[in-house]
């Protein structure tokens, strides 16, 4: 039986800051819509997460503006629609395991136990350094202190398997595509920037 050592880095692919983030953005944007419509099947109605703002005026976020009625009360719809941990985590399985591709049982294992830990460790950073909890997991089964539980890491298994059979080969067409367009790499850091105020204004405003 052939030995099965998880790759570090795609072979023969070459990365940089610019697929990564690409990357980053797009299975953080598939984490918002699987989440969102879990949620939305749950509760009966669109909830506010990951970067997209939707349930605030501008007043909300930007206080100085507050003495002017007309923009601090307009409603609008801004920000991104991605969750940043689907994000990390996509990264973390195309970059790391890859080449489980052609072995989906362990790759749902390894993806299971690894993402779970990855979870675990979010939610204390989330809790000690940003002084926010974004879930509980309390009321579930098989749950350790609310921040990671058994129905968690089964779904976190079976993206593992999707992102890698399925969502990888989406990946790279689709970054191959973004690097024929002109200047993309301006783009790309613009989106980039942007990305990090919405952040800033999530996490710390």
């Amino acid at each position: 039986m052939k030995k099965i050592k998880p790759s570090f880095f795609l072979s023969g692919y070459k990365k940089n800051i610019y697929n990564i983030f690409s990357y980053f953005f797009i299975c953080a944007f598939v984490g918002w819509v699987f989440e969102t419509t879990v949620v939305l099947i749950q509760s009966g109605h669109i909830t506010e997460r990951g970067l997209l703002f939707i349930n605030h005026n501008p007043g909300y976020y930007f206080p100085l503006i507050n003495s002017i009625p007309v923009i601090s009360n307009l409603p609008i719809i801004w920000g991104l629609p991605i969750i940043g941990i689907y994000g990390i985590g996509g990264c973390i399985l195309v970059f790391t395991f890859g080449k489980l591709d052609k072995h989906p049982i362990i790759l749902f294992f390894v993806g299971m136990i690894f993402m779970t830990i990855f979870e675990l460790v979010s939610s204390y950073f989330c809790e000690e350094v940003l002084h926010k909890k974004y879930w509980d997991y309390t009321a579930d089964f098989l749950n350790f202190q609310g921040r990671i539980c058994l129905r968690s890491s089964l779904a976190w298994g079976v993206l593992s398997v999707l992102t890698i059979k399925l969502l990888k080969p989406k990946l790279e067409l689709i970054y191959a595509k973004e690097r024929r367009i002109r200047n993309y790499k301006i783009l790309i850091i613009i989106v980039m920037a942007y990305t990090v105020i919405c952040m800033l204004i999530k996490f710390v405003l």
